[in-house]
């Protein structure tokens, strides 16, 4: 299994590599805060419209709620890639970016399957920020006409690198809990092009340099036939962010100024129920984070509020038998969701609606390829801001198989 996985993540790496180099942009709104935050870091609950704090899946390593570790019985190992598109309109302007990479990379150990001891790590990611913005300016200033145009860019993102476990309380209610560390840079600059023989160039960047513990602890119940209610909590602690401010000009020597500031990441929580009838599994959640006082890459036309989301799923489960053909054997899931984003812009609220599209394909000796396709919309065209449509394709790899032989055990 270990050579099949290493062959896996070399290609996935490779494809990732490809489409990075091409990568042209992505959300305009991600020049706010931490940019977008996303709402699963897997393809499986991706094509749940994010739906995963209380959905049993057993080869799924879920990040959101880490009690379902328990319900997984095989040891797995999983590598992921995400693909962005997005179509943005400004009133009668339309400009088409993307952008691609690597998702993350989890490992499971299912330590004792009787006892619902399991532990994992694994890195994903939190957030990106991807965006190209031209703005033209012509101005008189002293009977001078100036030209020009400014261009913004912001690259990078956070990621979340985790280890922790979980295990059964009682026979049908699972407690997980995970130390985390989320990291990462975020890079933005303005470059200023003034039209005219006699003009130069300036550029200012600003790189954003995060470093942030926390933990999450969750519960997965399932005492009731048939349903299943989950709950998670995250919480951070207080950390700083250093911040190098650079300025270039050809009139003026290049000049760096670093400064450091204290800044908490979110904390969050999130209730959400399954219910399984027949060969379907249906699932809600509501999750919350709060950012009401996250004063991060915010200017006086940004109001900050909880980022809230509501989703829901229905699955249509896959045939285990042997018998089956594979068109039986593949789960198909339907998802949608709808997410009060964490900011209102110049007082309108920035809010998001999708739907997404999944499969789980099984594959040879426990392997399972988990595809997700997410459509949806953010913003709307009103007091110039723009709305986007996004695309998003996820695909995720993961193989399994005991590591670990339950033993007999005398009372």
């Amino acid at each position: 299994m270990q050579k099949t996985f290493l062959k896996i993540l070399i290609v996935l790496i490779s494809l990732s590599t490809g489409y990075t180099a091409f990568s042209q942009g992505g959300s305009n709104y991600s020049t706010i805060g931490l940019g977008d935050i996303f709402p699963s870091s897997s393809a499986l609950y991706d094509g749940l419209g994010g739906t995963s704090i209380a959905i049993l899946k057993d080869h799924g390593i879920n990040t959101t709620n880490p009690a379902l570790w328990s319900r997984v019985y095989k040891t797995r190992l999983q590598v992921g890639y995400r693909f962005n598109q997005y179509l943005t309109t400004v009133n009668d302007d339309n400009v088409a970016q993307n952008t691609g990479g690597l998702d993350g990379l989890s490992a499971l150990f299912a330590i004792d399957s009787s006892l619902g001891i399991s532990a994992s790590i694994g890195i994903y990611s939190y957030s990106s920020i991807r965006y190209m913005i031209a703005s033209n300016f012509d101005f008189t200033d002293n009977e001078v006409n100036v030209k020009g145009q400014h261009i913004y860019q912001g690259a990078g993102g956070l990621s979340t690198a985790y280890l922790g476990g979980s295990v059964n309380i009682i026979d049908d209610l699972s407690f997980g809990a995970q130390a985390m560390t989320t990291f990462g840079m975020i890079s933005s600059s303005v470059n200023t092009l003034i039209d005219g023989a006699s003009t130069v160039e300036s550029l200012s960047q600003r790189k954003d340099h995060f470093r942030d513990f926390g933990w999450k602890a969750g519960l997965i119940y399932t005492g009731i036939d048939h349903l299943s209610l989950g709950a998670y909590m995250e919480q951070h602690a207080n950390s700083d962010v250093t911040t190098d401010h650079h300025f270039l000009t050809l009139l003026a020597p290049d000049s760096t100024i670093s400064d450091t500031n204290a800044l908490t990441l979110p904390s969050s929580f999130g209730f959400g129920a399954s219910y399984k009838l027949g060969k379907f599994l249906f699932g809600v959640d509501y999750a919350v984070h709060d950012f009401t006082d996250f004063l991060f890459r915010t200017n006086d036309n940004v109001e900050l509020r909880d980022m809230k989301r509501y989703s829901f799923s229905i699955s249509r489960l896959g045939n285990r038998r042997l018998s089956a053909s594979y068109l039986d054997k593949v789960c198909y899931n339907l998802g949608g969701g709808y997410r009060e984003l964490y900011y209102s812009y110049a007082g309108t609220p920035i809010n998001e609606y999708y739907m997404s599209l999944g499969f789980e394909l099984p594959v040879k000796d426990h392997a399972m390829i988990d595809a997700a396709i997410t459509i949806g919309s953010r913003g709307e065209n009103i007091n110039g801001l723009p709305r986007e449509m996004f695309g998003r394709l996820t695909i995720d790899i993961s193989i399994g198989e005991v590591w670990f032989v339950p033993f007999k055990r005398d009372y």
